[in-house]
């Protein structure tokens, strides 16, 4: 009985952590592009490896909200996501899209907060100016990868 309730939740840990992937894979694959201008950072964690830690311009135009929440976006006439104003309910108009904020130590955290990338390709990244998201249409976004100044991807061939 015993070895039949471990190879149960076994199985269903396995099936969850299967879903949760799927569930990302799938987001990262077809939801809704969202563009967000960098914020410069520092590049390097000796204990990590090679990463640049991402900050978002826009976490600016929050000013110190009290909790977390959600943000209203819209793109700008290049494709860049602009603030429109903090969720209160209000049904969305054509082209916006909500977005999730979270509170972490004082800071407004968007998305990730790190792109980690291979050992001696800090060069490549260095040139990054905007992060290229998906958005699952209910407020959580992925970071698909980093984009130059002319909206360009790096590191990839």
């Amino acid at each position: 009985m015993r070895k039949c309730i471990l190879i149960l939740g076994g199985l269903l840990v396995l099936i969850a952590a299967n879903a949760a992937i799927y569930l990302r894979e799938r987001q990262l694959a077809s939801g809704t592009p969202v563009i967000l201008a960098l914020a410069p950072r520092d590049p390097r964690s000796l204990m990590q490896g090679d990463y640049m830690a991402l900050a978002y311009a826009l976490e600016r135009d929050l000013g110190n909200p009290e909790q977390d929440g959600r943000l209203v976006l819209a793109p700008d006439a290049k494709g860049v996501a602009q603030l429109v104003r903090l969720d209160n309910g209000t049904p969305l108009s054509p082209g916006q899209l909500l977005v999730d904020y979270r509170l972490r130590q004082g800071r407004v955290r968007i998305g990730t907060d790190a792109w980690f990338f291979p050992e001696g390709k800090g060069d490549t990244y260095a040139a990054a100016r905007y992060g290229e998201f998906r958005a699952d249409g209910r407020g959580a976004v992925l970071l698909l990868r980093l984009l130059d100044e002319h909206f360009k991807p790096l590191g990839e061939p």
